[in-house]
């Protein structure tokens, strides 16, 4: 053989002992040795990962037993009672009347990721019961600011969970006295919380901006019937008019009448006058009167009239318009 073909012989050799040694060393050491790697990672961090769910652990502990230390106990005898006198010190507080408090049995609430159906869990997880619920009503007859401040009352409780309904009815026919139904809902944790460690409900007053909402919803009541509307305003000097006292009523036509001669006759005396309008006359003797001027006395060329309480006299030809007071 000829020594170029030594060597190229040679080398393809080398490379085939290369590449079978290399798929050794992949096969027998690399590739468990990355399966091993992978493995003690994944290891590595399932333990970080349950180590931060024991600290999320505690601190969850650590919150549960600061909300047990908020609820009315752990037995359900102590619960009821614990609820239905703080309802009923609600109503007291509040100045309602006829109250009338009720209550439900103790209710298990699941664990929610049943409902969703979730695999990690399993089914004995799934059907114990996370906590349990008591509902409560109470009923009472009062004015609307002691209803609204009852329900601030207990939305101010931390022993009330929730408030699941409310409902205002009005007991008069000037919509000042309601009846209120008021639905709450408190939370037991019997694993948690404990008894002797729990106290019976003390009221605590709502806050500032809760007594100041009650406070405006009781002002404005939105049930009381709505006011007349006012009447029309008068522009103003229909207004003007309307104040302005009334007129005087015009004054007798004094000027028609007038004294058209002096009679004496059969020792009676009569004064007659003329209407210069209509031409009607008039004979009057002392008592009878024209308008409202009476005859007192007549003779010679004039006459003596009474309008009012003042005596006035009237010359011939003269209309009564033209009287002269008598001194």
């Amino acid at each position: 053989m000829k020594p170029g073909g030594r060597l190229i012989a040679g080398a393809i050799g080398v490379v085939v002992v290369g590449w079978i040694g290399y798929a050794a060393y992949g096969r027998f050491y690399a590739k468990p040795a990355a399966e091993r790697l992978a493995r003690l990672d994944s290891f590595e961090r399932s333990s970080r990962w349950l180590e931060e769910q024991m600290d999320d652990e505690f601190r969850v502990r650590e919150r549960l037993v600061e909300h047990a230390s908020a609820t009315l106990g752990a037995s359900a005898e102590v619960v009821e009672h614990r609820f239905r006198t703080g309802l009923s010190a609600i109503a007291a507080s509040a100045g309602l009347r006829d109250v009338v408090v009720t209550q439900n049995r103790p209710m298990p609430e699941g664990n929610p990721a049943a409902r969703e159906r979730v695999r990690d869990f399993t089914r004995d997880q799934l059907r114990v019961a996370d906590f349990y619920t008591v509902s409560g009503e109470l009923r009472g007859k009062g004015t609307l600011e002691q209803a609204t401040r009852a329900i601030a009352l207990a939305q101010a409780q931390p022993w009330v969970a929730r408030v699941t309904s409310l409902t205002l009815r009005p007991e008069s026919e000037d919509r000042q006295q309601f009846e209120l139904r008021l639905s709450v809902q408190t939370v037991v944790l019997p694993d948690v919380a404990k008894d002797s460690e729990t106290t019976p409900p003390v009221i605590v007053e709502p806050g500032e901006e809760a007594q100041r909402i009650a406070s405006s919803v009781a002002a404005r009541n939105a049930f009381a019937p709505p006011k007349p509307e006012p009447p029309p305003r008068q522009p103003r000097q229909e207004q003007r008019q309307a104040d302005r006292p009334p007129p005087p009523p015009p004054p007798p036509p004094y000027d028609l009448w007038r004294l058209n001669a002096v009679v004496s006759a059969g020792g009676q005396v009569e004064a007659w006058l003329v209407n210069v309008k209509s031409g009607e006359w008039r004979s009057l003797r002392p008592g009878d009167g024209v308008l409202d001027a009476v005859l007192i006395e007549a003779g010679g060329e004039k006459a003596v009239f009474k309008i009012g309480e003042q005596a006035f006299q009237v010359l011939l030809n003269e209309t009564l318009a033209q009287r002269q007071p008598v001194p």
